[in-house]
């Protein structure tokens, strides 16, 4: 009976890491969640495009309540939502705001929030999340939002999250403009403005 159990329990296991590939899965449409992590779920379900999906929702559901109550961007942008950023962008976030005159890091210098790389919102909504790819403890995902929450202006944000402490955290943004504008993205925007500053 015990080896059943542990053949049950491999063949789960097996079952949600089959999930893990690099196939894009397209656009969901976005439910009510939570902004808790759900933390009896166990490291190899949560490397699933499922559970992927509803980790992003949950972290922009919260992120964009809590933008549609900022005035501006920039500066003013909560530091709580700091929690669902990677350990080594915030790392590399808090390096450049030492760097910086002003404390923030010069990508705030567009008046742009990170999370949705526009200059002016207005209750900003949730429209989409498409799981692009996993691979391992990596993985690339897309949003789209409503920068005005009942129109057709809209954002799309491409995200690298990264899994670490029992969970996905983002670790990068892109949004349209710099991928035509060179393909950069914030890591990028912030490493060269870190070092022009040193070299400086």
């Amino acid at each position: 009976m015990k080896h059943s159990v542990y053949l049950i329990a491999g063949a789960v296991a097996l079952l949600a890491l089959s999930e893990i590939n690099c196939e894009g899965q397209g656009y969901k449409s976005i439910p009510t969640v939570s902004a808790e992590p759900i933390s009896w779920i166990v490291a190899p379900q949560k490397q699933t495009s499922s559970y992927l999906r509803y980790r992003v929702t949950t972290i922009y559901s919260h992120v964009l309540k809590e933008l549609g109550k900022v005035s501006e961007c920039g500066c003013d942008i909560p530091e709580e939502l700091n929690r669902y950023k990677s350990e080594s962008l915030l790392k590399l976030e808090n390096r450049c705001e030492k760097l910086s005159e002003n404390g923030c890091c010069p990508y705030w210098y567009r008046d742009s929030a990170d999370w949705i790389f526009t200059q002016d919102m207005d209750n900003p909504r949730l429209v989409g999340v498409k799981v692009n790819c996993i691979n391992g403890l990596e993985a690339k995902a897309s949003v789209v939002i409503d920068v005005f929450g009942d129109s057709d202006i809209l954002q799309n944000v491409d995200l690298w999250l990264v899994f670490e402490n029992g969970d996905w955290y983002i670790d990068d943004f892109q949004d349209d403009a710099m991928k035509f504008n060179g393909g950069e993205t914030l890591r990028g925007d912030i490493l060269s403005f870190i070092k022009s500053h040193i070299i400086s």
